[in-house]
């Protein structure tokens, strides 16, 4: 089910986070599109709904951003825990762990929130855009030092050592005066001309789309009409924005469940056919949806095989709800007819008061007091009048009587209503149908685990074998002769470490330091890699032995009179051995840097970056069976699989993720491959 953030949402909830200054960031996750921001403050600064997440004078809470357009606050414990941190978790917290939080606000009314921190005397700030892909930008001296995705627009790039720089908009009227919505706003949209007026204000004001729809609804114009018809209603539009941005001052937040999306609104949606549920807070709202909605994803946790099972008790409350809504919308789909036919049958009664209001010269309070016309209410504002006739069909009906309309307007109004029910059901029959598709099939709704692959931005070390390790450093092997010899000449540099099999015919390795230590996991973990890449692996021994030098130590100059192939290189010097490693591997899909790509490397560096994974030996089963089945389950294509995978058949040793991966490759774990 899908939810996101308004513009309208998001300045909301930034009112709501005052409290965030002066609070500290203790941990940083980066996950399948979800960022974590852990902080802890002074209990008693805190809402009282996020006390719970300690004890004592201080508290933490969580911060979850869901990529594109989603944003929990929860008290620490309500989400499940984070995966091991990933190589773009990791250098987040290298430049912000610890920093206190200084400010938050919304940049431009956008869907843009961005945090001021501060950590010494280093200032920075991390901004977080909630539309289209979505992205994490991190800023420091006035520049991009760090980001989820690489992207370039016509009125912007987004990449390292540049200044951030918004997206153009138009400015959101929620964070405007009415009267900014002047003239000049109403001609734009008079020039959308046959566009309708819903899109024409959705661009011109930058309404979120609901909000756009709720606006016309109050004012009595059908989405659909043409801008250059509804401009001569201008002023009624202005007003209902007018009142739309007084209750946006009120506080509190409405949530709509609907059929596959869930809306958040700071104001009434009277549009919609489905009662609201009213929170007093943004804060309290969200936590309502994450518990009943991304929570229960992800405490379930587990990634399928291109089929997700459904309860089979959830679709048939889904279907008893469609059900329902249908009732519902056909019923006020057969009464918003019936009114407007019932306004025909009264038009001399209604134009009466018509003319009593033009002759007034537009005032609507001279209805009030015409209790013998039927008369019931008068709405000076929106200019509508609430009128109570006795119908021949119907009897007693209340109808409503736009002033401004008159008698037709007022049966086109009742129309246009009738229709948008009756697409509403037209979209409910077809989610009915799919519904009932899935009942039938016991409950199993086919979808890809993840979207398919699509090619995005080029690594450095996308040519090579390469895995990052435990610690988020990046592993490079050549593949041939050819490219071993370029990884070492081209990214070798000092404080690097090369390795190499203690076997002749053998993929030169380089582990990436980027001025840190060396860590002796790591080290292991990059000898490990360096032997799955050597012939050993396909002598199908049990165990191998590496060794790891300085770029010091390496040579292309051999003794005199001897001579080098290419690819080769001399090791000068003591060479420190690493044994015992074992000929295994393990694969799967990764992240990095927001781009999708498959890794094969040691076990430990897929635990701490993959959501799933296999272990993998030299075997019997057939190498394209595995392709196939990764191929299938992670969404890349296989070239890109195959060209990490170290040669020959397998052996799938140990599968880990959730039922549907495990589903995925039970019969190639048995060993029961196609040709056996």
């Amino acid at each position: 089910m899908r939810f996101s953030l308004s513009s309208w949402d998001v300045k909301k909830v930034v009112e709501e986070l005052s409290f965030l200054p002066g609070t500290h960031i203790s941990q940083i996750y980066y996950n399948e599109h979800s960022l974590r921001i852990r902080l802890s403050a002074l209990t008693e600064r805190l809402p009282e709904m996020l006390k719970s997440g300690g004890e004592g004078r201080y508290s933490r809470f969580d911060m979850i951003f869901k990529l594109p357009g989603a944003l929990f606050i929860l008290p620490q414990g309500v989400a499940p825990p984070s995966p091991p941190p990933t190589s773009f978790a990791m250098a987040l917290r290298k430049h912000l762990s610890g920093s206190a939080v200084e400010g938050i606000e919304q940049v431009g009314g956008d869907r843009i929130m961005r945090l001021r921190l501060r950590r010494g005397e280093e200032e920075a700030e991390l901004i977080v855009e909630m539309f289209s892909k979505g992205n994490i930008i991190m800023v420091k001296g006035g520049e991009i030092a760090l980001l989820l995705r690489r992207e370039e627009f016509a009125s912007r790039k987004l990449q390292p050592s540049l200044p951030y720089t918004p997206p153009p908009s138009t400015l959101p009227l929620c964070v405007l005066e009415v009267e900014g919505v002047g003239e000049e706003v109403g001609e734009k949209v008079r020039r959308s001309g046959r566009r309708a007026i819903a899109a024409a204000l959705v661009k011109e004001l930058s309404l979120p789309p609901p909000i756009a729809r709720e606006v016309l609804h109050r004012a009595g114009i059908g989405e659909r009409t043409p801008a250059e018809e509804a401009w001569e209603r201008w002023d009624r539009i202005v007003e209902t924005l007018e009142e739309l941005l007084e209750e946006l001052k009120s506080g509190g937040c409405y949530v709509y469940w609907l059929e596959d999306e869930v809306l958040t609104s700071p104001v009434e949606l009277r549009h919609l056919t489905r009662e609201g549920e009213r929170h007093p807070t943004y804060l309290k709202a969200l936590l309502s949806i994450y518990s009943s909605l991304v929570g229960e994803e992800e405490r379930k946790g587990d990634v399928t095989e291109g089929v997700a099972e459904e309860d089979q008790n959830r679709l048939e409350r889904r279907l008893k709800m469609q059900r329902e809504a249908l009732e519902r919308l056909e019923e006020e789909m057969k009464r918003c007819r019936e009114l407007a036919e019932c306004i025909y049958r009264h038009y001399g009664e209604l134009q009466g008061i018509v003319e009593i209001y033009d002759s007034s010269g537009g005032d609507p309070k001279a209805l009030i007091g015409l209790e013998e016309r039927g008369v019931k209410e008068v709405d000076t504002k929106k200019k509508v009048a609430l009128v109570e006739v006795d119908d021949q069909l119907l009897g007693r009906v209340e109808l409503e009587l736009p002033l401004d309309r008159g008698v037709n307007g007022a049966a086109q109004l009742y129309y246009e209503r009738a229709k948008t029910a009756r697409r509403k059901i037209e979209g409910l029959r077809k989610a009915m149908e799919e519904t009932e598709r899935l009942i039938r099939k016991g409950a199993v709704e086919e979808k890809r685990p993840e979207a398919r692959w699509k090619p995005g931005r080029r690594f450095w070390f996308d040519p090579y074998r390469w895995f990052i390790t435990s610690r988020g450093r990046i592993a490079v092997a050549g593949r041939d002769a050819k490219s071993n010899e370029r990884v070492v000449k081209r990214y070798l540099k000092d404080g690097d470490i090369y390795l190499h099999a203690d076997v002749q015919g053998a993929s030169s390795v380089v582990l990436k330091m980027e001025g840190g230590e060396v860590d002796e996991k790591e080290l292991e973990e990059a000898a490990q890699f360096a032997v799955i890449n050597s012939k050993a692996w396909r002598a199908a021994h049990a165990f191998g032995r590496a060794f790891w030098v300085l770029p010091h130590q390496v040579s292309k100059t051999p003794p005199s009179g001897e001579f080098l192939p290419r690819g080769s290189f001399m090791i000068r010097g003591k060479k420190n051995f690493v044994d015992h490693l074992p000929l295994r591997c393990a694969a799967g899909p990764v992240e990095v840097e927001g781009e999708r790509r498959f890794m094969c490397g040691p076990e430990s560096a897929l635990r701490a970056h993959a959501p799933w994974f296999i272990v993998l030996e030299p075997g019997e089963t057939p190498r394209r069976e595995v392709l196939s089945a990764l191929e299938r389950l992670s969404g890349l294509p296989r070239e890109l699989i195959e060209q990490q995978l170290p040669p020959g058949d397998f052996k799938i040793v140990e599968v880990h993720g959730g039922e549907g991966v495990r589903a995925a490759f039970r019969r190639l774990l048995e060993g029961d491959s196609e040709e056996s």
